[in-house]
């Protein structure tokens, strides 16, 4: 059995926390992890109480390192220069791909990566899970190692169970910007009449395939898409737009693309029409008035490859999203790796663009659960059925599309 360190006993989680973690923390739990030399170290915290800390040495998981290589999309001769893992050749069956490996749910090949990953789970962490329900889940916030970021968090299984990890928490991926949800609170009752869909920047720069026109992304009040459209997408374009607008409006502001990511976050960027592109890093900009350079309203929903990761970079490193946050941003949704452009993408994505509308007084965490058990279950239904797609073109739930959107 790995060991994973000590639980901190309730005095020692006193004493060692300082005064000011209950603000740093957020509500429910929390778990942290950071990879070094082949190490996992890591933190959990239960409502701002630390519970748990520990290490494990991953070379005694042989599956994991190919397994992570797999879910980032590298190739065994080479790994991203951002991860502290240990030394690794492969050897016969190493090779994962999650396109075909997540294909069919409860397969002995999806199991591999999904029970793999599960078991870096800590104990405390398990404990808790084991002992919620789908009814009465716990509400879990992920700060995950940069090696963990293309992780499909949803459909990860729970140690000592057949239960996914969405089957028993509401999952929400951890930035030190202010939370979300800060300004509602403040606001009292939230108002339940469906929000304005504000904004809609689709396909900006015409490399991806043409949305159906019955999608709900097309009834945006304001809608940008590529060059030669009524309303192009330019930079300009998309400024004028968001400050009209307004930082914190209710509303909702979306984004499909084909996102540019880079080992520094901070040039992570969203391709624009004419060859126009906004870095996250202008996200975290305000002009002279505080006005922040790219004002957002309060529900953002980033549809584009690595927009909440940059790459293979996790934790602090989530550029595009947690800088919609710092713009004014209460509820944001982005993809964790690169999504493939298919017809089950865009319906995944009217689904949730339907019910960031229609249910605002609903926080997105639970919006986004609700949506991937469905999938869930629809990806058990396609399973058992054997109808499961291996087309170019995926019209069937897969999990590499669905589990990848997270909240923040």
């Amino acid at each position: 059995m790995p060991h994973y360190g000590s639980v901190l006993p309730t005095r020692s989680a006193h004493t060692l926390a300082p005064r000011s973690l209950d603000e740093a923390l957020p509500e429910g739990l929390f778990w942290s992890s950071h990879i070094e030399d082949g190490f996992l170290f890591w933190f959990a915290a239960q409502d701002g109480k630390p519970i748990g800390y520990g290490k494990e040495d991953l070379r005694q998981q042989n599956r994991v390192k190919p397994v992570l290589l797999g879910l980032a999309g590298q190739s065994q001769s080479s790994e991203p220069k951002s991860w502290s893992l240990f030394p690794y050749k492969r050897g016969p069956g190493d090779y994962y791909e999650p396109y075909t490996h997540l294909e069919s749910w409860k397969s002995a090949e999806e199991q591999i990566i999904t029970r793999t990953i599960g078991n870096l789970l800590p104990p405390p962490l398990v404990a808790e899970l084991s002992a919620a329900t789908a009814a009465d889940p716990v509400q879990l916030t992920i700060s995950a190692a940069r090696e963990l970021a293309s992780v499909p968090w949803p459909i990860v299984m729970i140690p000592g169970g057949e239960e996914r990890l969405v089957e028993r928490a509401a999952l929400r991926m951890w930035t030190s910007t202010p939370t979300q949800l800060t300004r509602s609170a403040r606001r009292g009752r939230p108002d339940s009449s469906p929000a304005p869909f504000l904004l809609a920047c689709d396909n900006p720069d015409g490399t991806l395939r043409e949305r159906t026109s019955e999608s709900v992304v097309r009834s945006a009040a304001t809608l940008l898409e590529a060059a030669g459209s009524p309303a192009p997408a330019t930079k300009k374009a998309l400024l004028q737009a968001l400050h009209q607008i307004g930082p914190s409006t209710r509303g909702l502001f979306f984004y499909r693309g084909h996102a540019v990511h880079d080992s520094d976050p901070a040039w992570s960027a969203l391709p624009l029409a004419g060859d126009d592109y906004l870095s996250s890093g202008e996200l975290f900009g305000c002009l002279d008035d505080g006005t922040p350079f790219l004002p957002v309203p309060e529900r953002v929903v980033l549809s584009c490859c690595s927009s909440s990761t940059a790459s293979s970079l996790g934790g602090e490193a989530i550029g595009l999203a947690a800088g919609a946050i710092q713009s004014g941003a209460d509820q944001v949704i982005a993809t964790s790796v690169d999504i493939l452009d298919t017809s089950f993408t865009e319906v995944f994505e009217d689904l949730i663009v339907e019910e960031m509308l229609a249910r605002p007084q609903d926080n997105h965490v639970d919006l986004l659960r609700r949506l991937q058990l469905r999938m869930l279950n629809e990806w058990k239904i396609c399973s058992l059925r054997g109808t499961t797609d291996s087309g170019d073109d995926v019209r069937d739930p897969h999990p590499v599309i669905w589990a990848s959107y997270q909240a923040y």
